[in-house]
């Protein structure tokens, strides 16, 4: 049972990748037979986001749905107050993991001889808010999370805490298929898994998630290109000092740090290699390298 888990999760996760990138092409194709110049416009970017919704997850849930997941355990509220200092956490995080990204895309432009486009941050750039708001920062965040810290870590929980976290953080990671987002995605996606598991609930990673793109594809910009320098130092600021404060936190919340093992015994030792070294797993990171190398060299 164990392996096999591990290899329909890798499989479900190739097939949602295939899904979503199939529905793409062929709404590409149908966008420029229709009209051409739609496919210049921001709205065909963001509409092309959609495509995960309605074919990556309902693919995904068909590999999934019948893989064994635990019982329900009892929930654990999050009131506003510690909510808040998870935002302000995570919103440290995403900044220092996210130097890393620019950092090594910076050296692979220098090695290439041009930059590499940061599509995400063009993309926001060149978006209306009402596209920022919608798709960025509402819909993307409640499906992401349906289907990594529900879909998925209900059926990596039963291997134990470590393994769930992991697992389904770097699967949130690679899910991005560009450097400049992996780094920090995987991070969130890590702090998100942590924090499901011991609330027992995937609303609170939600409304963080919604809360962090939020920030990044509404605040940010309006601060940058409305606030003019002002803005700009007050946004640097309060980037520093989420940075100092997540770097303090989790200097200061290490030892309460607790991590459930495997919830049954299972028939063999849960080790990486059960973990990584299947061929759904191996695959879905394959083709997510191949992206990666796509997005770094051929744009």
């Amino acid at each position: 049972m164990e392996k096999r888990t591990f290899n329909m999760l890798g499989f479900g996760l190739l097939a949602m990748t295939v899904a979503t990138v199939s529905a793409q092409l062929l709404y590409t194709i149908i966008a420029q037979l229709i009209d051409p110049s739609f496919v210049n416009t921001t709205a065909y970017t963001y509409l092309s986001i959609t495509m995960f919704y309605f074919f990556g997850l309902p693919t995904l849930w068909l590999f999934v749905r019948h893989l064994p997941v635990c019982e329900p355990e009892p929930k654990k509220p999050l009131g506003f107050g510690k909510l808040a200092l998870c935002l302000l956490y995570t919103l440290g995080v995403t900044y220092i993991f996210n130097i890393f990204g620019n950092l090594l895309m910076t050296l692979v432009s220098l090695l290439r001889g041009s930059t590499v486009p940061n599509t995400v941050v063009d993309l926001m750039s060149g978006g209306t808010l009402f596209w920022n708001i919608l798709i960025v920062s509402i819909c993307s965040p409640i499906i992401e999370e349906l289907v990594f810290r529900k879909l998925l870590l209900d059926r990596v929980k039963p291997f134990g805490d470590r393994i769930a976290i992991l697992y389904t953080g770097i699967a949130f990671g690679l899910y991005h298929m560009n450097f400049y987002q992996f780094f920090y995605a995987a991070a969130i996606g890590f702090v998100f898994a942590y924090i499901t598991l011991r609330t027992g609930s995937v609303k609170y990673s939600i409304i963080l998630h919604m809360l962090v793109n939020f920030f990044g594809s509404v605040v940010t910009l309006a601060a940058t290109e409305q606030g003019g320098m002002i803005g700009a130092m007050l946004l640097s600021m309060f980037c520093i000092g989420v940075m100092v404060f997540a770097v303090i936190w989790s200097i200061v919340k290490a030892k309460e740090i607790r991590l459930q093992g495997p919830r049954y015994t299972f028939s063999c030792p849960i080790t990486n290699n059960l973990v990584w070294l299947n061929a759904g797993t191996i695959l879905f990171i394959a083709l997510c390298g191949v992206f990666f190398i796509l997005n770094t060299f051929m744009v």
